[in-house]
């Protein structure tokens, strides 16, 4: 699972080397009126479908927040890439249900020796599955984790669009 936190660490690091790009589906107005507190926000990297990526600040440093959206097949895939990526759990990484991102919705989180904490939440509709991360010194409180969850669940609206559906089927 370390190898999964660091892959999300690098995709938000890879997207600041980009052109910037707006974010169609989750706009920095979003970002930035849920997690206010770590404002000014910058999106690093958007699109109509896929990844987002956008950089904020806190008090300790920079602010990482990443939305990936995935389109796969059909519905057991994307369950199974969640059950899958669940079972990679390691020593070091807590996990724990996370029903606001679907059945089979989850979300895990480690903290590094640095005191930075990478927090990523995982969730499923039909064949979209979303993986939304947040990387921050010295930890997430109760109700930023709430918002980023509310706007992990933004990208499971995916699977509601079906002409958005099949844009991103042909990616």
């Amino acid at each position: 699972m370390k190898t999964v936190l660091w892959m999300l660490t690098l995709m938000v690091l890879a997207g600041s080397v980009r052109a910037q790009e707006d974010c169609a589906w989750l706009p920095l107005e979003s970002v930035s009126k849920a997690l206010l507190q770590y404002g000014p926000w910058e999106t690093m990297s958007g699109g109509q479908v896929g990844a987002c990526q956008f950089m904020g600040r806190s008090d300790t440093g920079l602010v990482l927040f990443s939305l990936t959206q995935m389109v796969h097949p059909d519905e057991r895939a994307a369950v199974d890439l969640i059950t899958s990526m669940r079972k990679q759990q390691i020593d070091g990484v807590e996990a724990a249900e996370e029903p606001a991102l679907g059945e089979h919705g989850y979300r895990f989180w480690s903290k590094g020796e640095d005191h930075r904490v990478v927090e990523s939440m995982v969730g499923q509709r039909g064949r979209v599955v979303v993986i939304g991360m947040i990387s921050l010194q010295d930890g997430l409180s109760a109700e930023s984790r709430m918002r980023a969850i509310e706007l992990s669940r933004r990208g499971l609206e995916l699977a509601s669009d079906a002409r958005a559906m099949a844009a991103a089927s042909r990616c």
